[in-house]
């Protein structure tokens, strides 16, 4: 079984935001199978089980802020057994270009909060990572970027990201993360992320 948790803010006032781009992209994996997140009763977050291929997949949206993901990360974890590749956390990353993804397992928080939170609360790195590109506004600090919501006319970009990610989500259900790594990390480059024939710099 895989646990597929995205990281984000609770809240209208997040909604669209670089910081959600995780719980967007659980929405578009819930989309596509046909499900909806409920409330959990056990758990202080929203939960669909699904079925991917032949495997079983938990999908949640924590209903606490970024930096405090690790408390449900830790128990939802926790009750279901799932560790190492089997748990997969996406996350916005403003370090990547706008529009890219990358999958890695385990290495440091890069600055995320949400991240250095799963990382304390779990105690170990080991774990599965799909980081989507927000790029960097410079008319914005860094705080002010990943909570403002996206320009519009960036929508478009947005929507191929998570579109990818929740491709790769799918595709790591099914081959495995080395399969998912070699395939959607292939991608990117000289730092330049390809996709639909476009090179997707910046913000």
């Amino acid at each position: 079984m895989k646990l597929v948790i995205g990281l984000g803010n609770p809240g209208k006032e997040y909604e669209h935001t670089p910081h959600n781009a995780g719980f967007e992209a659980i929405d578009v994996l819930a989309v596509r199978c046909g499900c909806a997140l409920r409330r959990s009763l056990r758990f202080k977050a929203h939960l669909a089980h699904v079925k991917i291929g032949n495997e079983k997949v938990i999908l949640a949206k924590p209903r606490v802020y970024m930096n405090l993901s690790c408390r449900v990360v830790g128990e939802i974890a926790g009750k279901t057994g799932t560790a190492g590749e089997d748990l997969i956390i996406m996350s916005d990353d403003s370090d990547l270009p706008l529009g890219a993804i990358r999958i890695r397992f385990g290495g440091g928080d890069g600055g995320h909060r949400g991240l250095l939170s799963v990382i304390e609360g779990l105690g170990s790195d080991r774990f599965a990572r799909i980081r989507m590109g927000t790029g960097r506004r410079a008319d914005r600090d860094l705080t002010s970027h990943v909570l403002t919501p996206f320009p519009a006319e960036t929508r478009a970009t947005i929507e191929k990201m998570l579109a990818e990610a929740a491709d790769a989500v799918e595709h790591l259900a099914i081959n495995g993360l080395e399969s998912a790594m070699n395939k959607f990390n292939a991608r990117t480059k000289n730092g330049v992320w390809q996709t639909g024939g476009e090179n997707i710099e910046k913000i």
